[in-house]
């Protein structure tokens, strides 16, 4: 089984805490962030546009959209520019890796400001 990631939700999983969108999406979040932390080989597909994440989303439209696609967009392209693109298929292990160096402890205001998470992920650092 591949799971399906945006590659700006390599940043959201890094500090997730329990904080969401909604009962659906939550439960959708500590499902996938608790199977990856147990199964770091977990093999992850980078797609643009919704993802596995994504399917409990309340912000995802009927036409499989996000609501806010243009920011989601942006946030995508950043987390590419900073890990570099990935090849098809790879281990969450090495994409968390690469999302880690990257980043460090920081959560950049350039690619995270607009965020509405952005101060609690701040906040959170490197919890997960």
């Amino acid at each position: 089984m591949c799971l399906r990631l945006r590659p700006h939700h390599l940043f959201c999983l890094r500090t997730w805490v329990g904080n969401g969108y909604s009962e659906a999406f939550t439960e959708n979040m500590n499902h996938v962030s608790e199977m990856l932390k147990a199964d770091p080989e977990q093999r992850i597909l980078l797609v643009r546009g919704a993802d596995d994440l994504c399917a409990a989303c309340p912000n995802l439209t009927e036409d499989g959209t996000c609501r806010s696609e243009e920011k989601v967009q942006g946030l995508d392209a950043g987390v590419l520019g900073l890990i570099g693109s990935a090849d098809s298929f790879v281990s969450y292990g090495k994409l968390r890796s690469r999302a880690d160096a990257a980043a460090g402890e920081r959560f950049p205001p350039e690619l995270c400001g607009e965020c509405e998470w952005f101060e609690l992920c701040r906040s959170v650092g490197q919890l997960t």
